[in-house]
């Protein structure tokens, strides 16, 4: 471990270059050096502290590259450790009805692969009181349900029946249908089921269509 101001002189990059004239990031990282000592008892301060860093220091991937070599060097936290510091900020802070500082951090790393847009209504299920195995189980069952809808979906794909509509022919329905129906204002019911009279098949395998 190497002391900041030596870390700033050895290294030449545009981050840290940006580092040296900035006066607001040298105390962030100055603050940062006093909760490091007690890294083990501390994890949620670091996560707060990584949270301000976010918004006014490393904004974007270029910075925090730079940064977690940086956490390494100088304040001997695990480049894979501070990943998971920003992973935490990035994807479980902005949860607003996710009260994350009740949790402690080994309990926030399992609970991160539930934390985006698809999977985040299941952390209501989640509480402080669950151990990190109770947490991990919960969140393998969520994903290994997820993976079988895919596969479900998938597998209704491929088993789909095919449709010899070519996209010249279904062009051609939808602009007689644009022609026709343009200057009335008709349900769009009344649309879809003039293209597939046009095109002589049945309404759910022309949506299946569509695409191609």
């Amino acid at each position: 471990m190497i002391l900041l101001d030596e870390y700033l002189t050895i290294h030449k990059n545009a981050f840290i270059k940006s580092l040296n004239n900035n006066k607001v990031a040298l105390d962030l990282l100055s603050s940062l050096r006093g909760i490091v000592g007690k890294i083990h008892n501390h994890d949620i301060d670091l996560i707060k502290k990584f949270s301000e860093l976010r918004k006014y220091l490393v904004t974007s991937d270029y910075e925090k590259k730079h940064f977690i070599n940086l956490c390494d060097a100088v304040f001997n936290i695990p480049k894979k450790k501070v990943q998971r510091y920003f992973s935490i900020v990035d994807n479980i802070l902005p949860i607003t009805f996710f009260e994350w500082e009740n949790y402690n951090y080994s309990q926030l790393v399992e609970i991160l692969p539930l934390a985006n847009i698809t999977f985040k209504k299941y952390l209501k299920n989640i509480n402080t009181e669950m151990s990190c195995k109770e947490i991990r189980k919960y969140v393998k069952s969520i994903l290994n349900e997820s993976d079988k809808k895919d596969e479900e979906e998938i597998l209704k794909q491929e088993t789909a029946p095919d449709i010899d509509v070519s996209k010249f022919a279904l062009r051609n329905a939808f602009a007689k249908a644009i022609e026709k129906f343009q200057y009335d204002r008709q349900d769009v019911n009344v649309v879809v089921n003039y293209i597939a009279e046009q095109l002589n098949i049945d309404i759910d395998k022309l949506f299946n269509n569509v695409g191609v």
